[in-house]
């Protein structure tokens, strides 16, 4: 019985450092599909790939990004796009994220950008 445990604890193990390692390498196709999500009109598959794009830092996306903060007629969607410009740490992310905290129609994406900027600003 303890070696079955212990056997499925280092395969436990082993797995999940083979997927960490593999956590952030994306083939060209999952990329792709990401970038479909993110433009999908169903308002859980566009939060999805605006979560991954940011997760995995596709850096193709930040563009798609930039117009989901200041576009997407769902508010949740344009915050999550603002995080995951953030999470990215690209330049034309966070300017993005500066021209929203200083003039998105919406005063709620407006303090949310303004408190991913204060902290972008102090790392």
């Amino acid at each position: 019985m303890f070696r079955l445990t212990a056997a499925v604890i280092f395969l436990f193990f082993s797995t999940n450092l083979y997927l960490f390692a593999q956590e952030y390498h994306l083939s060209d196709k999952a990329k792709t599909n990401l970038l479909f999500c993110i433009q999908h009109e169903n308002d859980g598959v566009r939060s999805s790939g605006v979560h991954y794009v940011g997760k995995y830092k596709v850096e193709e996306a930040i563009p798609l990004l930039c117009k989901i903060l200041k576009e997407d007629k769902n508010l949740r969607i344009r915050k999550l796009a603002a995080y995951s410009l953030f999470r990215m740490n690209d330049s034309k992310g966070l300017f993005a994220i500066e021209e929203a905290l200083r003039f998105n129609d919406n005063k709620e994406v407006r303090l949310f950008c303004s408190t991913i900027f204060e902290i972008s600003l102090r790392e």
